[in-house]
């Protein structure tokens, strides 16, 4: 299957490392990672790294899955949409306190005003579903700091 389809489909790729996951082969998959990043396009590296890095947390090891995200996030650091899926792992994971940490690191990034709403809005969501009050009013405050420093600019 991936002779036949694996140089142009990412999903097939995908398809065959949750297979071997699921068989409880976590080298067998991580080499299949690597052979997908021979073969696939440059263009497509970043797509194959980020649902691999989703399968190690859904599947695997949370901890190789966070070293994928860090690594894609150290090579394309703009892709705003790889730092909200990670954030969604770590959220998934249950892990609030690494999740908290990747809010605060991507709000300290160049951010579109549309793009820093969103994320303001998804950290304090975040926070009010886990009925913390004190995270929440640090949310808020950091918003605001945020939105102060955004007038000062302009």
């Amino acid at each position: 299957m991936c002779k036949k389809f694996g140089s142009k489909h990412i999903s097939v790729w995908v398809a065959y490392g949750s297979f071997l996951f699921d068989r409880k082969d976590v080298d067998g998959s991580h080499m299949i990672l690597a052979k997908a990043l021979q073969v696939l396009s440059k263009r497509d590296h970043v797509e194959a790294v980020r649902k691999f890095a989703q399968l190690e947390f859904s599947k695997g090891d949370n901890e190789q899955g966070r070293s994928l995200f860090e690594g894609l996030l150290s090579d394309v650091p703009k892709r705003i949409d790889l730092w909200n899926v990670y954030i969604d792992q770590e959220i998934k994971a249950g892990e609030k306190k690494k999740a908290e940490e990747l809010f605060e690191r991507v709000i300290t990034r160049k951010l579109s005003k549309k793009q820093a709403k969103f994320f303001f809005g998804k950290w304090l969501a975040y926070e009010e579903k886990n009925e913390d009050e004190k995270a929440a009013d640090y949310v808020k405050a950091k918003a605001a700091e945020y939105a102060q420093n955004l007038a000062q600019k302009n």
